[in-house]
């Protein structure tokens, strides 16, 4: 399974993004959120065969720099192969008030 930490409803949580049995062919998840001060993503990846859990921390650097809470990105996560998840991140800007970069990066994990 994999899950992003995220602050939501006043408290540090989980979002559940993949759930774990899911086959890889069939995964193609997006969600979008606004940073709020953050400089990096944590993905938590938890192999339930071999019970490990693994923590990746995904920097937003490179990205443009604007006032806090006026960024909007749109995270996705697609699968290469069973073992490699490939990462999208994508600067949608904020409105009019910010545009968009239209700045995209991508990273493979390994599994």
């Amino acid at each position: 399974s994999i899950s992003l930490r995220v602050y939501c409803d006043a408290k540090m949580q989980e979002v559940l993004l993949v759930k774990a049995g899911v086959p890889w062919k069939d995964v193609d998840v997006s969600v979008d959120f606004i940073p709020d001060g953050e400089e990096e993503l944590q993905l938590t990846i938890q192999n339930v065969l071999r019970r490990e859990t693994t923590v990746h921390l995904l920097s937003l650097e490179g990205f443009d720099e604007r006032p806090n809470k006026m960024t909007r990105f749109t995270l996705r996560l697609r699968f290469a192969d069973a073992s490699h998840c490939i990462v999208t991140l994508k600067d949608d800007g904020f409105g009019e008030f910010c545009p968009s970069s239209n700045r995209i990066w991508e990273r493979y994990l390994s599994l």
